[in-house]
């Protein structure tokens, strides 16, 4: 188990809180194997509502706009309970590509996701949201993947990790800031941690 501490200016009550700027963050991140596959979790207390957060993490076509390495996010087909996406994000300066079918369980803020196609041969995981009894919630994404060249696994798996690891970072940094900014008055100007700016929600 891996812990990676930032803490800007303040401290916070939970142990693993993500916050805006100027509180205290805190991600625990854990390296497992299944299958000979490396698998990434990042986890963290949310300064929002989980109804709220879920609002933001489910409304995967907005993702460009708060996220500035997700370059783009397009639905290709959705159901009641699923939906088919098509992303394209930047891992250290080189492109990702690949498409998945996602798995959305509202009732409880959970959504599976796994490639169906793309630049890896497997890529598969799940985002969660658990509500807390102080009126936040925890998040967690997970991410299982296979770069698909076994000769050289040994080599790239630990830099494919350490890229997906800060781009989950950054994904739940920017959910979690864009939820509890959203809840802000209107008219006050937010920094996010992608560096977009605007005037609040």
């Amino acid at each position: 188990m891996k812990r990676g501490i930032v803490r800007p200016h303040s401290t916070c009550e939970h142990e693993n809180c993500l916050i805006d700027s100027g509180w205290t963050v805190t991600i625990v991140v854990g390296r497992k194997e299944r299958q000979s596959m490396p698998l990434v979790e990042v986890n963290a207390v949310m300064p929002a509502s989980v109804e709220r957060v879920w609002g933001v993490m489910n409304d995967v076509e907005a993702y460009p706009r708060i996220m500035n390495h997700v370059r783009s996010v397009k639905v290709l087909e959705h159901g009641s309970n699923y939906r088919r996406t098509a992303w394209e994000m930047e891992l250290k300066g080189c492109a990702l590509r690949w498409t998945e079918r996602e798995e959305i369980d509202a009732e409880h803020h959970r959504i599976e996701y796994q490639s169906i196609e793309g630049d890896m041969a497997q890529f598969e995981g799940f985002w969660r949201l658990d509500p807390l009894s102080d009126g936040t919630c925890r998040a967690t994404l997970s991410v299982l993947f296979d770069i698909g060249i076994p000769l050289m696994s040994d080599m790239l798996n630990p830099v494919a990790e350490r890229a997906i690891r800060e781009s989950s970072l950054l994904m739940l940094t920017s959910i979690g800031a864009y939820a509890a900014s959203s809840a802000e008055p209107p008219g006050r100007v937010t920094t996010y941690p992608t560096g977009r700016t605007d005037g609040g929600a």
